[in-house]
């Protein structure tokens, strides 16, 4: 057995069983696609907004643009990865078990990348 199947073993005990919880991963699916579409929007006008100034970028000003920019990239890339981690859960056996490996690893290593870019610019424009 290969380290990438024996992780894939490992993740998979942390997704329940679809039957015990379908109604829940519909509704999570739901939900993150309508704020994935929030995060999409007002992360891009807040971009915008910041860019279109006409003083120079101020050092908070800075580090609003990069917490809006990683929490753009949340909403481009790891809640679209979390729908698909969800529906592949849901369809079962029509998916190939390397494909929901593959999904899950990338949804973890981007999600945590991400996640962690994000909040350490609100902790450094907390400071």
């Amino acid at each position: 057995m290969t380290v990438v199947e024996e992780f894939c073993q490992d993740i998979s005990k942390y997704y329940p069983d679809k039957n015990d919880f379908y109604g829940w991963y519909v509704a999570f699916c739901v939900v993150n696609g309508i704020l994935s579409i929030f995060a999409i929007f007002g992360n891009t006008v807040i971009i915008c907004a910041l860019t279109k100034t006409t003083c120079f970028l101020s050092p908070s000003k800075i580090l609003l643009l990069g917490l809006a920019i990683s929490d753009l990239s949340v909403g481009i890339v790891v809640q679209p990865l979390y729908i698909t981690v969800l529906v592949e859960a849901l369809s079962g056996d029509a998916v190939s078990p390397d494909s929901q490996c593959k999904s899950r690893i990338a949804f973890l290593v981007v999600g945590s990348f991400l996640a962690g870019a994000s909040f350490f610019h609100c902790l450094s424009y907390q400071l």
